[in-house]
């Protein structure tokens, strides 16, 4: 098969931060890759397709990039904007929270980044490896920053292992005193850190509802040493979000010389949006989702969401949404999960579907949680869709907004870069049922060619189209612009 391109076709540094970016592509192997014009600072590995160097000049830099097999070559622009703004499409991913927990290491994490490239997902563009909790130990690292404990030997080099890889490395802390977990957390009792004490997880929750936040702050030591490990995503958890604690954060790294995404976790208040998506790249908009379609039960001490709670909540988010600024609807649920000891998701593959169509039209970041050690050929089939994907990552990052919702189905339009549409029309119910959606709404009643992304069929469409779809069901159509 020829190779068909998946890397950003927008991407954004700093001046003076190295680059690392990847010509992610599909297609028969071997493949050798081409960047031109390569600005003075960057170099290829035309073997790897990993670009990397540094741009001291801002501006924006055109570059076709490509990549060739024996059926032939493919090729993309990329503009490369060297500027203040980083992320400039939504973050693709894994994280270690839903499958390892409180288990994870330095072993499984590496693990992870093979199995990445060796299952075929680093060829679709799925980019950073996150460690989550606890891998934190005392405070006993460069000006009191936090050290990793004994199960993570050698951070940087770990990181080093995963960026040679041509991936990307996250990392987790917070602002309080300590994590959810009952880890050492970014701010401290003693002015050099050293007064940790863990707790029984019980009385650890009470303590942490109490305190949270200790008045030695350790923003930009643990900053400068995450810099300096390589690491290039901060997933940054307590709640309720505020301004101060993301502001000092988002300085802190600001002050190092490498871009680091900061995320923000958890249920931020939307009447925060405005001001704090001007300092955070991406921002949780509810509290964790779990694998269900839809609950109001408890565990444990906090709130378990299922798809349809997380959906009434995050349209409120699409407003808000820009390049390099995503509103996030937590990580994905599908394959296995369970939160150190792995077992299937409790959603149909039906839900699955919808669960990966929805965070895509939403322009979410797609974070899985799986092992991806044996990755299955459904879930695999999940997370390659090109036409999903390409949707998912188009430039102009607009989050999918509803045009009908009633209590029987949903309909979503996403508009895209060229002028086209991507239409997500949903099944919320419990049974069969028809859903219709009105084009000429978007194009009058001229004719515009439509794909299925999944099924792959294109047809002319003219009117209304229908489609009957399963109990939680849906489809997405990519609807071409003119010409």
């Amino acid at each position: 098969m020829k190779p068909r391109l998946h890397c950003p076709k927008r991407f954004g540094v700093r001046p003076g931060s190295p680059v690392l970016y990847r010509i992610a592509a599909s297609g028969d192997k071997p493949v050798r890759f081409h960047a031109e014009p390569l600005p003075a600072g960057l170099r290829l590995d035309e073997a790897t397709g990993q670009i990397t160097g540094t741009l001291n000049e801002p501006g924006e830099y055109v570059i076709t990039v490509g990549a060739e097999n024996v059926h032939g070559p493919s090729t993309q622009e990329l503009r490369l904007v060297v500027g203040k703004e980083i992320c400039l499409t939504p973050p693709l991913g894994w994280n270690s929270w839903n499958c390892w927990s409180a288990e994870v290491s330095q072993e499984k994490v590496l693990a992870s980044a093979r199995a990445m490239v060796d299952s075929g997902l680093a060829d679709y563009g799925w980019t950073y490896i996150n460690i989550d909790d606890c891998w934190q130990g005392l405070r006993t690292g460069l000006r009191h920053a936090l050290a990793p404990n004994e199960r993570f030997p050698d951070m940087a080099g770990l990181c080093e292992e995963i960026h040679n890889l041509g991936l990307k490395v996250g990392i987790y802390s917070t602002p309080w005193y300590g994590s959810y977990t009952g880890n050492p957390g970014g701010s401290s009792y003693a002015p050099d850190g050293s007064d940790w004490t863990p707790l029984p997880s019980r009385e650890w929750i009470e303590m942490v509802q109490r305190h949270r936040h200790a008045p030695y702050k350790f923003d930009f030591p643990d900053a400068w040493q995450w810099a300096d490990w390589g690491v290039d995503y901060l997933k940054y958890d307590w709640a309720p979000v505020d301004l101060d604690s993301t502001h000092r954060m988002r300085q802190a790294l600001g002050s190092t010389s490498r871009d680091i995404v900061l995320s923000l976790s958890n249920n931020c208040p939307k009447s925060l949006a405005v001001d704090i998506l001007d300092y955070a790249h991406v921002v949780r908009t509810t509290s964790d989702l779990h694998d269900f379609w839809e609950t109001g039960a408890r565990h444990g001490t906090s709130d378990v969401h299922g798809i349809r709670d997380v959906w009434k909540r995050h349209h409120a988010w699409q407003p808000y949404t820009r390049p390099g600024h995503y509103a996030d609807a937590d990580m994905l649920v599908v394959g296995q999960v369970g939160w150190g000891q792995p077992r299937p998701t409790r959603l149909s593959r039906t839900e699955q579907t919808t669960h990966v169509n929805l965070w895509s039209l939403w322009a979410s970041p797609l974070l899985v949680g799986c092992p991806l050690n044996g990755l299955d050929e459904f879930t695999r089939s999940l997370l390659t869709n090109a036409d999903l994907l390409d949707i998912h990552q188009d430039p102009i990052c607009v989050q999918a907004y509803p045009t009908e919702i009633t209590p029987e189905h949903e309909v979503l339009i996403k508009p895209l870069e060229d002028g086209g549409w991507a239409v997500g029309l949903f099944n919320v119910t419990e049974d069969e049922r028809t859903v219709e959606w009105d084009a000429t709404t978007l194009v009058g009643d001229r004719p515009v060619r439509v794909r299925d992304v999944w099924t792959g069929k294109e047809y002319e469409l003219r009117g209304t189209h229908e489609v009957t779809l399963p109990a939680h069901g849906s489809q997405v159509l990519r609807v071409f612009a003119e010409g």
